[in-house]
């Protein structure tokens, strides 16, 4: 739905110009979600069917925030060991070290309060099922697989508002930036039902020892 109003609103607002990104942008765009879906398919089969690690339990090494600016996620890798058996994502930390300090960046707030609205939304929603999260020792693989992809979509969209700031706001460089932030979403819901295959796939496995 959000996706339709935001053609809509290029065609109804003839002061969005009509151009498009760089014909090596749109490729390497293109490939890089053709990418990640297939890679996030592989990962998963393989986590869904290894034996539970043996290796002694870490602290999960991943805490995310989508700052409401832009959206950008940091990853921070914990090393400190904890004997809870379940950790919630921690979104209280901004890692800021990634941001760069010579290009300002272009919003999509900047554009029209409709397109402010539309990544508040996208941006709400990914902060929401991170904060969701809630990872173990059994499903510390397959999240930190997943939490892997979205810090490359992070990167491809802190690079495209980098791009956006020499190019200029169009109608192809706003779709991409949103076609990025509704990839990390799905993707975060691809991830609460794999982890509740895991979950059941773990029941099952667990009634039937005891049968």
């Amino acid at each position: 739905m959000m996706a339709q109003d935001i053609r809509e609103l290029f065609k109804n607002d003839n002061s969005i110009p009509k151009g498009k990104l760089s014909q090596g942008h749109q490729d390497r765009f293109a490939a890089r979600l053709n990418a990640l879906h297939q890679d996030l398919e592989d990962k998963s089969v393989v986590t869904m069917n290894t034996p539970k690690s043996k290796f002694p339990w870490m602290k999960i090494a991943a805490i995310f925030i989508v700052a409401l600016s832009i959206g950008i996620l940091g990853y921070n890798q914990l090393s400190a060991p904890t004997n809870e058996a379940t950790t919630v994502v921690n979104l209280n930390k901004v890692d800021t070290n990634n941001t760069p300090t010579d290009v300002v960046p272009v919003y999509l707030s900047e554009v029209s309060p409709q397109f402010k609205e539309v990544e508040d939304y996208y941006l709400a929603s990914i902060n929401l099922e991170i904060a969701k999260l809630q990872v173990n020792d059994e499903n510390k693989e397959l999240i930190d697989a997943f939490m892997t992809q979205l810090a490359e979509l992070d990167e491809e969209y802190a690079q495209l508002n980098r791009e956006l700031k020499e190019a200029g706001v169009n109608e192809q460089t706003v779709n991409t930036l949103i076609a990025n932030l509704q990839l990390r979403l799905e993707l975060l819901f691809k991830l609460k039902s794999k982890l509740n295959q895991l979950k059941n796939n773990q029941n099952e496995t667990i009634q039937g020892a005891r049968a």
